[in-house]
């Protein structure tokens, strides 16, 4: 079996290849290549309602899709937490972007159990939807940011639907690439990426894999600053 990896900040889950299937070219020369970057959408300043204003109204987000989203919200997060007893950091709405991502190149019954699972009934409006959210939370100004950040990585000699691919750059705002995912450079390039999309927090390890076949991989970065400061002087441990 081939195999599809979904990896959403430290979560990683394997799926049997039941991808998308079509004609892409890369060049067999080049372990990686990168095959299109995506724009990142308008972002507010920190002091600028009107426009952070007129990005929520042209986003409006469905409530169904909101309780979509926290419903699976909390199933995930407690199955996730009920199994380990350490100090544990996850993000159920970086789960939920590379799944979804991933249930657009899916078909038939495997497509229905994934948007079921995902509490969703048709995948153009849960990408759709997901897009909306995505120009909604998009954070990049002098104060903070809140980067969501998606991308595909492709073997190169797994064919892929162009359409799968159009749809993670337009509205999942995906970078894709070309890999052999024999080779170190693939692990590498994947390392770096989330490295750098993390601003250095995570460093996850790959290995070359001969049975993979695609990788899309979420990362959620958070920096932000406290309306009303802890004073250094009054903050002791306790």
């Amino acid at each position: 079996m081939k195999k599809l990896t979904v990896i959403a900040l430290a979560a990683l889950l394997l799926f049997s290849a039941c991808a998308p299937g079509g004609e892409m070219n890369i060049n067999n020369n080049q372990s990686v290549k990168q095959l299109s970057s995506a724009t990142a959408p308008e972002a507010a300043g920190y002091d600028d309602y009107e426009t952070r204003m007129k990005i929520r109204d042209a986003n409006e987000v469905e409530q169904g899709f909101i309780e979509a989203l926290n419903d699976f919200s909390y199933e995930s997060v407690q199955k996730m937490l009920s199994e380990d007893s350490g100090n544990v950091c996850c993000s159920p709405v970086s789960l939920y972007y590379a799944l979804a991502l991933a249930s657009t190149g899916a078909e038939g019954k495997t497509q229905q159990e994934m948007l079921s699972a995902l509490r969703m009934e048709n995948a153009d409006e849960l990408s759709d939807q997901c897009a909306r959210l995505y120009r909604t939370m998009y954070t990049d100004n002098e104060i903070g940011k809140l980067i969501l950040a998606n991308s595909v990585w492709v073997d190169k000699d797994f064919a892929v639907k162009g359409e799968f691919l159009d749809n993670a750059v337009a509205r999942f705002y995906a970078e894709t690439f070309g890999v052999d995912f024999t080779s170190d450079d693939a692990p590498k390039a994947m390392k770096k990426w989330i490295d750098d999309y993390t601003n250095g927090l995570l460093e996850p390890e790959f290995k070359p894999d001969p049975q993979q076949v695609m990788s899309i991989i979420n990362t959620i970065y958070f920096s932000d600053e406290w309306t009303d400061r802890f004073s250094e002087d009054m903050t002791a441990e306790a």
